[in-house]
């Protein structure tokens, strides 16, 4: 694209970054998205752990996820177990599925760079290095897609740096032994204080085994954690390690303002994550469509004005439940053994069903939500009052 500047630069190759170029290039405008690494998708940076039915939505290929038909969750204590026929989990291929979204993009006639560096310039200018060079750009909309980082808003005031992370360490592995069809999860001090533990069954007969803590409220490295996971489940001891990955979410709620002069903010870079459970993907592909569409109509109206249309979009569906389910984490990462003893056993009585729900989030949306905490959830609601 050297002919001239995009009317969109994309600053991110993660899922929110390559949904709104294609959805801006798919309009009819002209789109780059940059890359900082050598690759889509590598390194892996998330488990890879989400649902179903999203994955059909946004029409991904049923060989890039592995569905589950068990859930097994332990605490020091109990340890329950769901099933679910037909099964309404699957484990991502979390490489491929980054790129099959790259090709998407650029099919939809975005421009997909990597190993490019961007870095905020005055009057909304960027300037991009990579290995040809270095170019400044005057982007009509500029969309941070950059994660954490997020690079772009963070030079625009619109972002602040995290101080709440959740970090992650992760081992992929050959692991004949493991159940192809269970997902497990734990929780406890033993396993991962502030945080949590997972083992996945992934595309490709492989298993992710991993932890994520919340940093400063655990305040330690994740990977001695995985590796006590990994040796002290019976299903693992027969493995050969692959790859390590490791990753971080912010974990402060969303941004106050994900508009700015010419600027969109998606993503984890505007901390639209499920912080209960560190899940952003899902979320991730659909406000990054949403940003790329209105970018787009915004661009080919002239009417940078209506960028404002992404922030009423976006806060409409998801505002309530992602600074909810910020509150709710801070509160989980302070429960102590016994708490989550109980919380187990009433999961268990609740039953599959209200339990997948209250994972996803689905039970804290809508009007009804605050009611259905306190009458469904009486161990959270303590501790949301407190």
């Amino acid at each position: 694209m050297e002919q001239g500047d995009p009317d969109i630069v994309v600053v991110g190759g993660g899922p929110a970054g390559l949904k709104a170029a294609r959805s801006a290039a798919a309009a009819g405008v002209s789109t780059l998205l940059l890359e900082r690494g050598n690759e889509i998708g590598s390194p892996v940076r998330t488990s890879g752990g989400t649902w179903i039915e999203d994955m059909k939505r946004h029409g991904v290929p049923e060989h890039l996820y592995r569905p589950t038909t068990r859930v097994r969750i332990a605490s020091p204590g109990r340890e329950i177990q769901f099933d679910y026929d037909p099964p309404i989990n699957c484990v991502l291929d979390v490489r491929g599925l980054y790129q099959q979204l790259a090709v998407e993009a650029f099919q939809a006639g975005a421009d997909v760079r990597v190993k490019s560096r961007v870095y905020p310039e005055p009057d909304g200018a960027v300037r991009i290095d990579h290995p040809g060079g270095s170019r400044t750009l005057q982007p009509a909309v500029v969309i941070d897609a950059s994660g954490s980082a997020a690079a772009i808003a963070r030079s625009r005031g619109l972002a602040q740096p995290t101080r709440r992370l959740g970090t992650g360490a992760e081992l992929e592995l050959h692991a004949p032994d493991w159940d192809e069809d269970e997902i497990w999860l734990g929780v406890g001090s033993h396993l991962a204080p502030s945080g949590y533990g997972w083992i996945f069954p992934c595309p490709g007969g492989r298993v992710r085994a991993g932890v994520g803590l919340l940093t400063p409220d655990a305040g330690v490295d994740p990977t001695p954690y995985l590796r006590r996971l990994v040796e002290r489940e019976e299903r693992l001891r027969v493995s050969a390690e692959i790859e390590l990955h490791r990753g971080v979410i912010p974990s402060e709620g969303p941004l106050t303002t994900t508009v700015g002069e010419g600027l969109l903010v998606v993503g984890d870079a505007a901390g639209q994550v499920l912080a209960t459970a560190g899940e952003g993907i899902r979320f991730a592909m659909e406000l990054g469509e949403l940003a790329g569409q209105v970018a787009a109509d915004a661009v080919l109206a002239g009417a940078l004005d209506r960028l404002g249309r992404y922030e009423s979009g976006w806060s409409d569906r998801y505002r309530g439940l992602f600074t909810l389910m910020d509150r709710v984490n801070r509160k989980l990462a302070r429960l102590e053994d016994h708490d989550w003893d109980r919380a187990l056993g009433w999961m268990e009585k609740i039953g599959p069903g209200l339990s997948a729900k209250l994972m996803r989030g689905d039970v804290f949306r809508g009007r009804g939500r605050m009611r259905l905490i306190e009458g469904l959830l009486p161990v959270l609601a303590k501790f949301l009052r407190d």
